[in-house]
């Protein structure tokens, strides 16, 4: 919806009073309302400038659903907003059988501006000066255009990025091959973000050998570059650093748009059915009726890229500066086995990404816009409709997964990762993520010292990430599962011996009359207390057989369920308690009936029986 619509809609909702007109009075003498005194700069600028010439280079350009087309013309010193409404188009769609500055006929129609018309030209616009009231921003109305060439400022990248190439800053040579098993990853990001808390589990199940420590520092904001300049430098003067790379990352909007089958079957575990077809609702869509949906982008360099693990395609063609490939990040489970159902995007698919500049927040059922998701009255829904903004389509060179260290760690939008130049070409943005560096083992000691004093004494708000820190607090976890286990172990064997004491003795002591008929009939003391020693190895036998044969059936099943809560856990049978209670078990099944014959033989045996039958 174009600008216009925007401010007619909003005088109808009654964002405005209604009654207040062009020609209103100042509510107090020489006191205007911002009304009044914005429609008189209209008036006035209208009048000044009722057709004009301005040349500038194109920027900021901008095609909505509407047809509409929006831009920017600017030059070093200033920049123009413009507009050029559908209706005047339409001289321009069937090419230029003239040129409008000089009247000039040719003898062939020349191509339309509209196919012309892109950000970096150069560019002559016709129209007149008016006000946007909504915004309080001057503009110009495009009726007539006339391409002219390259921009200036295009040409001074163009000529910028020509001298850094023969200068060799692009040059192949100048890469240094990645360690064949780096010992130690650095990353240079921002404590506060999401992207440094699950490296252990992924470092773990991707067989990651390296340290990797975090050194903070801001991405974004005038802070940004020098804080992250000298946190370079202090590492760089540490030594010991054979490789590094930045990671870019997403600090502005920007959208896909996708099938409604696919929109759904990313977030249908988020919510319920009615609040699916709610919210694909109050989903804005595109000109193809394709669903908006946020996306994450990142732009690495050759360091990072070499990091990732490629499952389908190539990642060749993403080392190249400024080309438009990208590759698509997949899913993987806890054991690194890639979810291929993850991602909707095959090799050679065209993505489509929408560069937002400018949103417009439409409520559904009156159609009225507002400016802010904040104007939007409490009980009013909306829908987010992209009014600036530009598109770039991609190909997909290669499917991959991402180590979480590098990674933003959070999950529900698609994800795509771009050439770390291209990345800054096309966003118009330089935020860093991560800064990421591998060092030597001679190395990692002073290195490891250094960040602890840096982040404790020199910056307190920053704190950092090692392979060391993590594996000793997974040691910490390990020990106090292993204590926790070793425990509960100890006092279900403990259980499980007393259970074992209690049933040899009350077998014993329950047959009393059973043994003092047998010494009646002539067996003697020594028998007796043979036969007992044999029944009590074979109750430790009977009790050694059965908990071999629960553990080997049950123990998998256990092992599922704890499995599924902790993934690093690992099913291993081991026979080793078994062989170490199997020595007790028989030491009880000697000694405990020994020791009760003891106790039985100091009556005589008509005193037991006697003492059977009372």
């Amino acid at each position: 919806m174009g600008r216009g619509g925007a401010a007619r809609l909003g005088d109808a909702a009654g964002l405005i009073p209604h009654g207040t007109g062009c020609g209103q009075r100042p509510m107090q003498d020489g006191i205007l309302t911002v009304r009044a005194l914005t429609e008189q700069l209209r008036r006035s600028l209208e009048g000044r400038f009722p057709f004009v010439w301005v040349r500038g280079e194109v920027s900021n350009l901008s095609r909505p659903g509407s047809g509409h087309i929006y831009f920017s013309l600017k030059d070093q010193d200033a920049q123009l907003q413009c507009v050029w409404f559908r209706g005047q188009q339409r001289q321009a769609e069937q090419g230029q059988a003239f040129d409008p500055l000089t009247g000039e006929v040719f003898d062939t129609p020349r191509p339309s501006p509209l196919e012309l018309l892109r950000n970096g030209l150069d560019l002559l616009c016709a129209g007149r000066i008016s006000v946007y009231a909504p915004r309080g921003q001057y503009q110009l109305l495009v009726e007539l255009v006339q391409p002219t060439g390259q921009g200036l400022l295009a040409q001074a990248f163009e000529e910028r990025k020509r001298k850094l190439a023969e200068a060799g800053y692009f040059a192949q040579e100048r890469k240094r091959p990645l360690p064949w098993n780096p010992q130690r990853v650095a990353l240079i990001t921002s404590p506060s973000g999401a992207a440094i808390h699950d490296f252990l589990e992924l470092a773990q199940n991707r067989g990651c050998g390296a340290e990797i420590r975090l050194f903070p520092a801001s991405v974004q904001g005038e802070e940004a570059a020098p804080e992250i300049i000298r946190a370079l430098d202090e590492i760089n003067a540490q030594g010991g650093i054979t490789d590094g790379g930045v990671i870019y990352g997403k600090t502005f909007d920007a959208l896909e748009y996708v099938t409604e089958d696919w929109f759904r079957q990313n977030k249908e575990h988020f919510y319920t059915q009615e609040q699916m077809d709610n919210l694909i609702r109050l989903t804005g869509r595109n000109e193809e009726g394709l669903l908006a949906d946020r996306i994450q982008l990142s732009g690495m360099s050759d360091f990072a890229l070499d990091h990732l693990t490629v499952l389908e395609g190539d990642l060749s063609k993403l080392y190249e500066d400024g080309g438009r490939y990208v590759a698509a990040v997949y899913s993987d489970d806890d054991y690194g086995n890639p979810e291929m159902d993850s991602h909707w995007a095959r090799l050679g698919d065209i993505v489509t990404v929408r560069y937002v500049e400018e949103t417009e927040y439409v409520d559904p059922d009156t159609g009225i816009a507002y400016a802010s998701p904040e104007d939007v009255p409490a009980s009013a829904n909306y829908v987010a409709q992209p009014v600036k903004y530009r598109d770039v389509e991609y190909e997909v060179a290669a499917l991959v997964a991402v180590p979480i260290s590098l990674s933003y760690r959070y999950y529900g939008a698609d994800e795509f990762i771009l050439n770390d130049q291209t990345f800054m070409q096309d966003s118009g943005t330089d935020s860093v993520m991560y800064y990421a560096f591998d060092t030597t083992d001679e190395a990692n000691g002073a290195m490891e010292k250094f960040l602890a004093d840096y982040t404790e004494n020199v910056n307190p708000q920053f704190d950092y990430e090692s392979k060391a820190l993590y594996a000793s607090e997974f040691e910490g976890m390990r020990s106090m599962f292993q204590l926790c286990g070793g425990a509960l172990s100890f006092i279900v064997g403990l259980v499980g011996v007393l259970n074992f004491f209690n049933a040899i003795l009350t077998g014993i002591t329950v047959r009393k009359r059973e043994f003092a008929v047998l010494q009646s009939i002539g067996m003697t003391g020594k028998q007796l207390k043979t036969m007992l020693v044999y029944e009590g190895l074979l109750y430790a036998l009977g009790a050694v057989v059965i908990s071999l044969v629960l553990a080997v059936v049950l123990s998998p099943l256990a092992f599922r369920a704890v499995g599924n809560l902790f993934w690093f856990f690992t099913y291993r049978l081991t026979l080793v308690p078994f062989l170490v209670v199997i020595p007790i078990f028989a030491l009880l099944g000697i000694l405990v009936p020994l020791g009760v014959y003891r106790s039985v033989a100091r009556h005589t045996i008509v005193e037991r029986l006697r003492e059977a039958e009372t």
